[in-house]
């Protein structure tokens, strides 16, 4: 897949909607990169990663703690 097959396929709602799929293929995290919900660079850069810990957990061998969160940014349209 290609292009904005991939974001359709996994629900991709907005422009910062991240998605980490296991090795096995199943999505383990969907959702928001951080809790920031703004583009000021100061508050980007203390606000708390969502996606880091989920990495964490699955470099860790453990299943993620936190396995969706709320994603925030500019809708995505899809063509079509």
């Amino acid at each position: 897949m290609r292009g904005q097959h991939v974001g359709a396929a996994y629900g991709a709602k907005t422009a910062n909607h991240m998605f980490i799929v296991g090795k096995d293929g199943t999505l383990v995290y969907a959702g928001e990169i951080d809790e920031g919900e703004t583009m000021d660079p100061k508050k980007v850069l203390a606000a708390h990663s969502h996606v880091r810990p989920a990495l964490e957990d699955i470099l860790a061998g453990k299943a993620v703690r936190v396995a969706t969160t709320q994603p925030f940014g500019c809708a995505l349209a899809y063509a079509g």
